[in-house]
């Protein structure tokens, strides 16, 4: 069992960074509506809290699988469900990904959601909530689940090392928070990647950081160095050019904001670069400025370009020149 699953909330009490969403569906639990939408990022608590609280709700539940769920299957699902089952107030029906069910899949859904059994509850997920149809988004109850704060997922990281023997320092616990973007999944995924050794941000750094932090710092000294050979070097390793442009925008913006705030709670570069960004120069950080703005135009007019990647070799070494 990966740590993931071990520690999957099991109780309201144990979902992380959803308050206000657990409040309510505590209300919800004597009179739940017929149908829930629960939308969100990934890993923020969507599908764990359906599952709860089709228990609180005594229902019987059935995970439904978007992808793969046609019209016909959808509709023999339904027939199924009409009888309340023995033993159970209700039937809950999870249908996770709920946007990528089918014009005709979500056809047959609406009938039922519009007048459904008593005993029949809905919670459709989605980290898709624009591509919900309007019909099915109209007729649920929304629920918004936000990204997690990384101080609530470093002490829930902090309880899972406890509780599992783990070795670690808290800066270390605090750099995985950061870097899982809001993602209590992603940030235990991350965990149990580092936990087959002491868990410390040089360990931190050398297993999570090697192809994203460090490559962006990479690509940033060889600017401030003029070095165009590796600059190139750089370029050449890259698989995605256009997602690449967009998180090194994100990254130079962040050095930026530390450059003028010196806080890390500000960005999100762990703080296992402190000594990286304190050493820059008022000499580099006119270039780095300059490569925030070559950045804010190569976005524009380099969207979907098919050659981004020389775009921004072209812009870099004009920098450099």
């Amino acid at each position: 069992m990966n740590l993931n699953e071990e520690y999957r909330p099991k109780t309201f009490d144990e979902v992380v960074g959803q308050d206000s969403i657990i409040d309510a569906l505590r209300h919800d639990v004597k009179d739940p509506k017929p149908a829930y939408l629960f939308c969100g990022g990934t890993g923020v608590g969507k599908s764990g809290s359906s599952r709860i609280f089709a228990r609180e709700i005594g229902g019987l539940i059935h995970e439904i699988d978007s992808g793969s769920c046609s019209a016909e299957d959808m509709k023999n699902i339904l027939e199924a469900t009409k009888t309340r089952p023995i033993g159970h107030d209700r039937i809950v029906l999870i249908i996770d990904e709920c946007h990528l069910l089918s014009i005709q899949t979500v056809s047959k859904l609406l009938v039922t959601i519009e007048c459904p059994p008593k005993h029949l509850v809905f919670i459709l997920c989605t980290t898709e909530v624009d591509k919900v149809p309007r019909t099915i988004f109209n007729r649920c109850k929304v629920y918004e689940f936000k990204p997690i704060d990384s101080g609530a997922i470093q002490n829930r990281l902090r309880f899972i090392c406890d509780r599992g023997g783990f070795k670690y320092d808290e800066k270390a616990l605090g750099a995985v928070s950061k870097m899982a973007r809001g993602s209590m999944r992603q940030a235990v995924a991350y965990l149990e990647q580092c936990s087959y050794r002491d868990i410390t941000l040089a360990n931190i750094k050398e297993t999570l950081m090697a192809d994203t932090y460090d490559n962006y710092f990479n690509m940033l000294f060889h600017v401030l160095d003029k070095d165009v050979v590796n600059i190139i070097q750089e370029i050449q390793c890259i698989t995605n050019a256009q997602t690449y442009v967009e998180q090194f925008f994100s990254f130079i913006l962040d050095v930026n904001i530390y450059v003028l705030t010196k806080d890390f709670d500000m960005i999100d570069i762990p703080d296992a670069y402190k000594e990286e960004l304190d050493g820059l120069t008022s000499t580099d950080i006119v270039v780095i400025k300059k490569v925030r703005d070559m950045l804010v135009d190569l976005q524009y007019y380099g969207r979907n370009n098919p050659i981004i990647d020389k775009l921004l070799l072209a812009e870099l070494t004009k920098i450099v020149d």
